[in-house]
């Protein structure tokens, strides 16, 4: 039999789960419903990216200024913000010639090097709490075992 607090976690784990999945379907759905292209957009030849920032680094006006100018040096340009978390850019086809003079893949999709200190706080805190969890499920065996 399960000890109740390690099965409480479990299943609070699993819950979590789902809804992460489930809020990343609906963001994809947002994306395609949001992102039309005109026809001047696609003839043109314009490259299209969305960059997603899972701290939502995009809040943070100082840093999504430092964000887009390390974008624009492949050739990228704002197009719209979807929140904090996600950023709609596009470049001409024909930046890709300055790729290999840059230090970061010009394709990349996600920015998360640096995580803000609050997100370090919440996820120190989970874990400290997951261990006692732990701590109390292997001591309460141990105690029912005497």
């Amino acid at each position: 039999m399960m000890n109740p607090g390690v099965s409480a976690a479990l299943t609070a784990s699993t819950a979590a789960t789902a809804a992460a999945a489930e809020q990343q379907r609906l963001q994809q759905q947002e994306e395609e419903e949001m992102t039309s292209y005109s026809s001047q957009d696609l003839e043109d030849d314009w490259e299209f990216k969305i960059l997603r920032s899972s701290y939502g680094a995009f809040g943070d006006s100082d840093q999504m200024a430092e964000i887009l100018e390390e974008e624009s040096q492949a050739g990228w340009v704002l197009v719209e913000k979807f929140d904090h978390q996600r950023i709609r850019l596009k470049r001409r086809a024909g930046e890709q010639r300055n790729d290999a003079t840059i230090d970061f893949d010009p394709y990349r999709t996600t920015f998360d090097e640096r995580m803000p200190a609050s997100t370090k706080t919440v996820l120190f805190g989970l874990l400290f709490f997951f261990l006692i969890l732990i701590a109390a499920g292997i001591g309460a065996a141990i105690l029912k075992g005497l």
